[in-house]
C-alpha cells in the first residue's frame, strides 16, 4: 500500500555544459522542490538518473521528515562522481573513459560526446564481449571517430579485436 512514484523528464532540463568544470548545469522539479544546480556527472542520461534521485529523495524527505534541503542537494549533485562513465581521465589533450557495455549504453555515449564535445573528432579505443551486439554497438560509435583501435578484453567472452576491426573497416 505504498504510494507510486514516477518521474517525468519533462521534470529536468539541460542549462549547458561547463567543459573546465566539467559539470552540466540542470533544473529540477519534483513536488516539494524547484531548483537548478551543477552535476558533476556528464552524460545525457545522467540528467535522468539524477532526476530520479533527487525524486526519491524528496519522497523520503517528506515520509521520512530526513530534512534534506535545496542547498544539501545542490552540493552533492556538484560533488558526485561515478568512475568509468564518462570520466574524465586528462583535460588537454581531452581523454575521457565510459565502461559502456550494451547498445543502450553504447547510444548513451555517442549521444553525450554529440551533446558534451560536438564536432569533436575523436580516438576509440573499443573492446567488446562476443555475448553483446558487438556490430551494432560498433556501428553506432565507430562511424563518426577518426581513428579506432580495436582491443580484445580480458575476459573468456571477449570479442577478439582482430574480428572487430575487420567488421568496422569492411
Amino acid at each position: 500500500k505504498v504510494p507510486l512514484t514516477t518521474i517525468d523528464p519533462a521534470n529536468v532540463s539541460f542549462l549547458g555544459f561547463d567543459e573546465g568544470a566539467n559539470q552540466q548545469k540542470a533544473a529540477y522539479t519534483t513536488k516539494n522542490w524547484q531548483f537548478t544546480a551543477n552535476l558533476n556527472l556528464i552524460g545525457v542520461h545522467q540528467l535522468m538518473n539524477s532526476l530520479l534521485a533527487v525524486t526519491a529523495l524528496d519522497v523520503l524527505n517528506e515520509i521520512e521528515h530526513l530534512r534534506i534541503t535545496e542547498a544539501i542537494l545542490k552540493k552533492t549533485l556538484a560533488e558526485v562522481n561515478w568512475m568509468g562513465r564518462m570520466e574524465v581521465m586528462h583535460k588537454a589533450p581531452l581523454i575521457l573513459i565510459d565502461g559502456a557495455h550494451n547498445v543502450d549504453g553504447i547510444t548513451n555515449l555517442k549521444n553525450s560526446l554529440d551533446r558534451y564535445y560536438p564536432g569533436r573528432r575523436y580516438i576509440l579505443i573499443l573492446g567488446v564481449l562476443a555475448d553483446k551486439d558487438t556490430h551494432a554497438m560498433a556501428d553506432i560509435i565507430a562511424k563518426d571517430a577518426k581513428r579506432v583501435i580495436c582491443v580484445t578484453p580480458v575476459s573468456a567472452r571477449a570479442s577478439l579485436a582482430k574480428d572487430l576491426y575487420e567488421y568496422i573497416v569492411s
